[in-house]
């Protein structure tokens, strides 16, 4: 069994890295640490609760981005934690608080 602490500071880091990439324009970089995300995602929900548990946890993380991911991933599992979570992004100036509202 992966570690779970790994994966969520897999997780975390790889969402900032996508974040700023994205802000940056580049698509390359961001499409690499998307593949990250998705991957460590599915890691975590194959842990079940205790991976769904940490997916919540990094909903309160301090980096928006690593916030915007979380939630994203959250909806179907913490649907009223991870809304809250997405509409205080909105207050987010670039892509950060457009991307929260694109996806509504």
């Amino acid at each position: 069994m992966e570690n779970l602490s790994l994966l969520v500071q897999e997780y975390a880091e790889a969402a900032i890295k996508h974040g700023e990439a994205t802000e940056e324009g580049n698509s390359r970089d961001a499409n690499k640490q998307y593949k990250i995300i998705d991957k460590i995602k599915q890691s975590l929900l194959s842990l079940e609760d205790e991976g769904k548990s940490a997916l919540m946890r990094l909903i309160d993380y301090e980096n928006p981005y690593v916030k915007l991911w979380s939630a994203s991933h959250s909806l179907n599992l913490y649907e009223k934690m991870a809304i809250d979570c997405l509409s205080s992004l909105t207050a987010h100036k670039g892509l950060l608080g457009f991307t929260k509202k694109d996806i509504n």
